[in-house]
């Protein structure tokens, strides 16, 4: 008896760091899927391509697979929207466009000369997909030049305010590489640990958030897309560079379990 009650005792201490690490929220994060589609009434501004909707609806189903609760927000360009409405309509979801994760503005660059698109005009390519209660101002598009840390900082701040005001429920941005790789820089601050991955169209990387409000990284890989679907690897122009990529992300995919 004794023996089997030191056995049960042993169990429970082993399972403790798994308990301490149970999120009570999730927090997601993506890249839109392919760009360029067809073009749009806004310069520099298209649809996602047709590979792209089918990576965003491929997540949407990915995250109903893994209970998706809560709110979707995006990059205010249209292929982050586009990338998010699909997901939303496998999840059941309406988007929240938000300034907060637009791309990043970078010095001497205008990233679309006549102006983003407005909210109006949002509701109006995606009917009865962005939320009743969305706001955003009509020159929406930052100005001042951003340096990495500055898009890190402000993704963070946003998604802090985000996690205050509504205190419950999962978040999912999409945004864009900048984004992603920016959220995967600030968790790393605060976990204390470097979060490591590329920003592939359509990646998944999700954090939990403790019942101490200590962030953890739960997972990041792309093994919900099919490979045939994996595309635009930042940073890499050469052929060479992206299958170096996709054979990087493979490997690191297989080491993680399901």
């Amino acid at each position: 008896m004794m023996k089997r009650s030191l056995v049960l005792i042993l169990a429970v201490l082993l399972a403790l760091p798994l308990l301490a690490q149970e999120p009570v929220r999730r927090i997601f994060t993506t890249r839109h899927g392919q760009r360029p589609g067809r073009p749009s009434k806004v310069l520099n501004d298209p649809y996602v391509t047709d590979m792209g909707r089918e990576q965003a609806t491929i997540l949407g189903k990915h995250l109903k697979k893994l209970g998706f609760k809560g709110r979707i927000y995006a990059s205010p360009y249209l292929r982050t929207v586009e990338t998010a409405v699909l997901i939303g309509k496998e999840v059941g979801t309406k988007v929240y466009p938000d300034v907060g994760f637009e791309e990043g503005v970078y010095k001497n660059k205008t990233n679309l000369p006549n102006g983003g698109h407005t909210l109006a005009m949002l509701r109006e390519n995606f009917p009865g997909m962005i939320a009743d209660d969305a706001v955003l101002p009509d020159k929406w598009m930052g100005s001042k030049a951003e340096k990495q840390p500055d898009i890190t900082r402000r993704v963070m701040k946003r998604l802090d305010e985000i996690m205050k005001e509504h205190p419950e429920g999962d978040i999912l941005v999409v945004g864009h590489a900048g984004t992603v790789m920016a959220f995967a820089r600030g968790f790393s601050a605060r976990i204390g640990e470097e979060v490591k991955g590329s920003a592939w169209n359509c990646c998944l990387f999700v954090y939990g958030i403790d019942k101490e409000g200590k962030p953890f990284l739960i997972s990041n890989n792309m093994k919900h897309m099919p490979e045939k679907l994996w595309a635009s690897p930042p940073g890499c122009r050469t052929p060479e560079q992206r299958q170096k990529a996709f054979e990087k992300q493979q490997k690191a995919d297989a080491a993680v379990k399901d």
